[in-house]
């Protein structure tokens, strides 16, 4: 999917077209079909991706969920090492152990 087509595709999810969406943020009308054939500029993604509450990167297609799920930024990090660097088996073992501390001290309800 390229960039216009998700922009697409969430403006239809809220009921709004293209052309409201340019003007609801300062662009000219027709700003956005542009996109179809020219690349954005960096300052008018991040204010789509404002406005829909998505990042930067789903517009582009380098992440596959709109946004972020994780809050806290060494999390993040640390969920996309293991995504990583750890194998299936290392996982299922971190899995096991993160089960374990939550269950000891409460978090499992």
């Amino acid at each position: 999917m390229t960039t216009f087509e998700r922009i697409k595709s969430l403006a239809d999810g809220q009921g709004i077209s293209l052309k409201d969406l340019a003007i609801r943020l300062g662009f000219s009308e027709n700003n956005i079909y542009k996109w179809k054939t020219a690349k954005p500029k960096g300052e008018d993604l991040a204010k789509v991706a404002d406005y829909f509450n998505v990042t930067v990167d789903y517009l582009l297609g380098r992440a596959d969920a709109p946004k972020e799920m994780l809050q806290k930024p060494k999390v993040q990090i640390l969920a996309r090492k293991m995504d990583t660097e750890l194998s299936d088996e290392e996982i299922d073992m971190l899995g096991a152990l993160i089960a374990k501390f939550a269950k000891d001290n409460g978090y499992d309800k």
